[in-house]
């Protein structure tokens, strides 16, 4: 629902009690007063369900971030002179691969300018550069006996970042495509093969829940 009306949105200090529970690894429900999801299940009493339930999709999270990002990363590469002026960043490209027209491998994509940035640069063996959004599930409850050990800065960044690099992995390692009509299959790895023999770039663009980028992006 929109929060622009003001009966829309929840009250500041619950606001601030979840966040704060969710921060600190405390438990959102009593054991006896857990609700359940709309996908049926109950919900855990640290409400880590909510990023995996089925009927509550990350998809809607991926596509705000999708179509809020196209406009800035287009003005960013015009002023680089990565995009020429006439390009666009597209959003979901259709017909990227031509024997699995079906298949969007990107969120986002753009058609390199053909000249490089600066006269010293080498050309991009490149025509086309995409990205696929994915949002990562929670690692779940730390439990108190691990708390200490995770709290320590250093262990949280590395923790984090490497969560980051298996949701990179992961769609690198992507799922095979089977066409509907003709019962092709191509696997994972030959979606990534058709990309690279057309002269089209991939890179996995893993988002935390709460907002971090991957150490790609």
């Amino acid at each position: 629902m929109s929060r622009s009306i003001p009966s829309h949105r929840s009250p500041n200090d619950l606001l601030l009690t979840i966040n704060l529970k969710s921060k600190l690894h405390l438990e959102q429900y009593e054991e006896d007063d857990r609700p359940v999801c709309v996908c049926g299940k109950l919900v855990d009493a640290w409400g880590m369900h909510v990023f995996h339930g089925k009927r509550v999709s990350k998809a809607s999270m991926s596509n705000s971030v999708r179509n809020s990002v196209a406009k800035p990363m287009e003005t960013v590469l015009k002023s680089g002179r990565i995009l020429g002026p006439g390009s666009l960043v597209v959003i979901e490209p259709e017909r990227v691969i031509r024997d699995a027209p079906g298949l969007r491998p990107y969120d986002l994509a753009f058609h390199l300018s053909p000249f490089p940035a600066y006269p010293n640069d080498e050309p991009t063996p490149f025509t086309r550069i995409g990205f696929n959004i994915t949002m990562t599930f929670p690692k779940g409850h730390v439990p108190p006996s691990q708390r200490s050990r995770a709290a320590n800065p250093s262990n949280i960044s590395a923790l984090a970042a490497k969560h980051l690099i298996e949701g990179e992995r992961g769609k690198l390692m992507r799922a095979g495509y089977k066409h509907p009509t003709t019962g092709r299959s191509i696997s994972g790895d030959g979606i990534i093969q058709r990309l690279f023999n057309a002269g089209k770039d991939f890179y996995p663009w893993a988002i935390s829940p709460y907002g971090k980028w991957c150490p790609t992006m």
